[in-house]
């Protein structure tokens, strides 16, 4: 008997030179339904460990555990993170929304927003500016950043970054405002050691500790504007050594 495909054809459609044939309509997850086939743009995955592999998708990610250490995920859309994530590194080009905490040395890169609503924990405390090429526990977003809590975390968001709980050594950067506390959480908060950086303003209800904790605070200026220009001097000072050497060379030709 001719059985024909079935009637659900999401994501595929009939080859018009091969009736036998279906052909994916969209980059995306094949998922196998009777009597055919449909391709979803969203990947499910259980967790992300040795057993799956790295995870590289052409469309929005959604894991319903955890992303173990030393794993990686890319997605050009969303990614939704119903676990937590170790020492690991995300990227996407959509937002970032992790259910659990975030802790160890993870890097997580997003073109959108970054939405951690358990909390950011790295393994030391973050005394100095981190570089670019640095791997070391690193949370950069174009947009806005809100977590529940950071301790011993680099920050850095293009628009704003909200703390609901405390920030405790850890180095924030937002090219907008940086505010501590959400509304009913009970708690006062509080940003404790570390460097925090806003152009806008910077907001909380504590400020420093009575531990002796070292907290520097800066408003009014752009980091990122600030960043460059010390690179820029950075260089600019072995340059200076070099064109005063170059100059006794021409002095004693």
């Amino acid at each position: 008997a001719d059985t024909p495909f079935s009637g659900d054809k999401k994501g595929v459609y009939l080859n018009p030179e091969d009736s036998d044939q279906l052909l994916s309509e969209i980059t995306g997850q094949p998922i196998i339904v009777p009597n055919g086939m449909i391709v979803t743009p969203v990947l499910t995955v259980k967790r992300v460990d040795f057993a799956s592999g790295n995870i590289r998708f052409d469309g929005s990610v959604i894991v319903l555990g955890d992303v173990a250490e030393g794993m990686k995920v890319f997605a050009l859309e969303d990614i939704t993170i119903e676990g937590s994530v170790t020492d690991a590194t995300i990227e996407c080009m959509g937002n970032l929304n992790i259910k659990g905490c975030v802790t160890g040395n993870t890097e997580l890169i997003v073109n959108g927003d970054i939405n951690i609503k358990g909390g950011a924990q790295g393994y030391q405390e973050i005394a100095e500016p981190v570089s670019d090429d640095d791997h070391t526990a690193k949370i950069v977003a174009h947009g806005s950043i809100i977590v529940g809590f950071v301790e011993n975390f680099h920050l850095e968001a293009g628009v704003d970054i909200v703390v609901e709980k405390y920030a405790m050594n850890s180095q924030l950067m937002a090219e907008n405002k940086i505010v501590t506390g959400a509304k009913n959480s009970g708690k006062k908060p509080s940003i404790m050691g570390g460097i925090t950086w806003a152009m806008v303003m910077i907001k909380g209800t504590l400020l420093g500790s009575s531990a002796g904790i070292k907290t520097h605070v800066q408003a009014g200026s752009n980091p990122y504007i600030q960043k460059r220009i010390a690179a820029i001097k950075s260089e600019l000072i072995p340059n200076e050594k070099e064109q005063a050497y170059v100059r006794k060379i021409i002095a004693f030709i």
